[in-house]
């Protein structure tokens, strides 16, 4: 082999080599603009939702509180259902030894009545 023919390989060797670097810094200098469009357009939608989400996080926020308040409400309620039940049932067995103490009374008046009616009796 000649020098030239050498020369010839080395030179033909490192155009190629550096016509594949050329083309694989071309490559990725596409893929870096591709990279950086995706990024972009990742970054739109992510401050879209964000921007989507923070309303909705106050209305969960606001439904929570709204929810821990009824709740509250629920529990109040339904101690003040027990008192006045309580309250209720002794208003009842108190009206209950009314009623049976006026009708002893009545009772009595009655007995008294027919005593007196017999007593009548007796006499004409």
């Amino acid at each position: 082999m000649s020098l030239w023919e050498t020369l010839s390989d080395l030179l033909y060797s490192s155009t190629s080599v550096a016509a594949d670097l050329l083309k694989r810094t071309n490559d990725m200098e596409n893929r870096q603009d591709e990279l950086e469009k995706f990024a972009y357009v990742f970054n739109y939608k992510n401050r879209e939702l964000t921007n989507e989400i923070a309303p909705r996080q106050h209305q969960v926020k606001a439904l929570i509180e709204q929810y821990n308040y009824m709740d509250n409400e629920y529990d109040i309620l339904c101690q003040n259902n027990e008192k006045y039940s309580i309250k209720i049932a002794d208003y009842k067995i108190h009206k209950f030894y009314e009623i049976v103490a006026n009708m002893k009374k009545d009772l009595k008046l009655c007995r008294h009545l027919i005593d007196k009616s017999k007593q009548l009796i007796k006499i004409i």
